[in-house]
This record gives structure tokens, sequence and C-alpha cells, in this order.
């Protein structure tokens, strides 16, 4: 399974502070727009609005905290599956020392020696419950003489399924903890990268109007150094990347698909539900360097992969 590198947030402060600086320059946006039309006919009333749309979804997620606390409480519940096991095993040893007194071959059978590996160990854990029901299975009329009954046979078969449910589940969370954690910043660095374009823009727009640039002034992004991307896509697959470097008339991007044999189409536009770009082939594996007003306006990168391999992968770097 491939991991992504974890998302990073493209401006300092608090995420409630950027918000609320968005609103504010949101406003001054609904005020400006013909200005800003005039300068960039892309920036319509419609841009406004999807701004708005994206802020309202910011404001509405939740914070990867909350997730990593239900995530603990899974823990807790495989923990419990986990001492139900324990105990369980433990008695069923009793009973087969109780049943062949002195027979350490056929404590064998049931996993003995598996047992302090297999304590905290979820995987062989569930192996040796798999070894020891088709065991007690086997037994069960000498184990049954000796106390152990049916109930108890019935619940030491049920446990393997237990061990498997709670472990999926929790392994299940761990993904949709670190994927929704992402999307948590995503959905904040959408909010924001509608500010940024604006800002940009804001520095020709009102050339010569310090007081007017300074309504539409960002804090330094926490971003340094070179960026970089990469994207693995799946046929038929459309991704859209916010960049983190301010594009300009001067910025290049270096693309490369890693496949050979392979083919992903980009593009750059204002926002991710906009159109207006101009789509690029890039074909792999040798890079190239693509102007960035060849793809479009905007900070998004639109990306898609129509035909090929099942999935590629897309190298992205800015160059300035």
């Amino acid at each position: 399974m491939e991991h992504a590198e974890p998302i990073t947030r493209l401006y300092t402060g608090s995420d409630a502070t950027m918000r609320q600086q968005m609103r504010t320059m949101q406003g001054h946006y609904l005020t400006d727009q013909a200005a800003f039309a005039a300068f960039n006919p892309s920036f319509t009333a419609a841009f406004g609005t999807s701004w708005a749309a994206a802020l309202d979804a910011a404001d509405a997620a939740t914070p990867g905290a909350g997730r990593v606390g239900e995530l603990k409480e899974d823990t807790q519940a495989v923990e419990a599956v986990m001492e139900k096991a324990r105990t369980q095993v433990q008695g069923l040893f009793y009973f087969v020392e109780q049943a062949y007194p002195g027979n350490k071959a056929r404590l064998d059978q049931y996993g003995k020696k598996l047992y302090l590996k297999a304590r905290d160990n979820h995987d062989k854990m569930r192996e040796l419950l798999e070894l020891a029901a088709a065991a007690a299975e086997r037994d069960k009329v000498a184990l049954a003489a000796k106390g152990f009954s049916a109930a108890k046979l019935t619940a030491l078969k049920a446990l393997p399924d237990q061990l498997t449910q709670a472990n999926t589940t929790q392994e299940m969370k761990k993904g949709t903890n670190v994927e929704d954690g992402d999307g948590f910043v995503q959905l904040q660095n959408a909010a924001y990268g509608f500010g940024r374009q604006v800002s940009e823009a804001a520095k020709v727009a009102f050339v010569g109007d310090y007081a007017k640039q300074q309504l539409y002034r960002l804090t330094a992004p926490a971003a340094a150094g070179p960026e970089t991307h990469e994207l693995t896509l799946k046929t038929g697959a459309l991704k859209t990347l916010l960049l983190e470097t301010l594009l300009t008339a001067t910025s290049t991007l270096r693309l490369r698909v890693r496949e050979a044999e392979a083919s992903v189409s980009v593009q750059l536009v204002l926002a991710p539900d906009a159109g207006g770009g101009t789509p690029f082939t890039v074909t792999g594996p040798e890079p190239v360097l693509v102007p960035a007003a060849t793809l479009g306006t905007g900070q998004y990168l639109l990306a898609s992969h129509a035909a090929g391999p099942t999935a590629v992968r897309l190298h992205v770097e800015v160059v300035e």
C-alpha cells in the first residue's frame, strides 16, 4: 500500500484565524469584483460564490483530533477481544491438562508453545485460536468430561472472527483517520487558495493603491523550498492539486509520468470546479518543462489519466 506524504497547510497561524481573514477578504472581493474582472475576466461573481462555499466546507470540517479519540476507542475494543482470547486460551490449556495429564505433546497441538508470542500479537493470536479451536473440536468429548462445555467450545470458535472484525475496524479507522486528517487540511487549503489567487491579482489590479492592496494581503505561506508533488492516478480518475507556490508569468512546471507507455492530461484553472484551462498531455518517463501559462490560469492543477496502465504516478515540480 502506498503512503502519500502528509498534506501541509499553506498558511501560518490557526485555521480559525485563516478562515476569518478569508471571510473578510471574500467580502471585499464581492465589493471589488468588477475591478478584478476588468483585470482578469475569470474573476467572476461565481468565483466569489465558490469561495464562500469553500469557506463553509472548511468551517464544517472536523479536525483530525476528534478522530484520534475514536481510534483510541477502537484500539480498546481490539484489546478487549485480545484479553478475552488470552483468558479463554489459558482456561483451555487448563482443561487439556486435566483431560491429558502430563501430555505436553497434546498441549502443543493446542498452541501452548505459541502463546507467549501470540499474547500481544493479533495475527499470531488469531492463528493460535484457530489451531486451538480445531484441536478442541477433535477432543471435545474428553474435554467435556473435565468441564469444558459445548458453550465454551462455541465461544472459542467465535473468537478468531471477533478478533478479525475488531482488528479490521481498527485498521479501517486508521485509514479514515489519516485520510480525514488530510481531508480537513485540504478543505482549509482550498478556502485559502481562493484568497491567495485574489491577493496575487490585487497587486496588479490595484497597482498604486496601497490601501486597497492591504485589504488582500496574506500571511506568509508555511511551505518553504521547491514545491514537489507526486500524484497517483487510476484510469479514468481526475485529481485536483492546489499548488502552494504562486504561479507567475515566468513560472514553469516540470512534469513526468513515471510509468512508460502512459500519459496524463494536465491543466491549470482558477478553482477546482472551473473550466478554462488548456489541457496538455504528459507522456512518461522523461521529464518535460511546461510554462505555467501554457496550461491556463490559476493555482489548481487538474490531472487525469484516461488510458494505459491501471494506475500511474505523476511527478509535479514548480520551477521558479
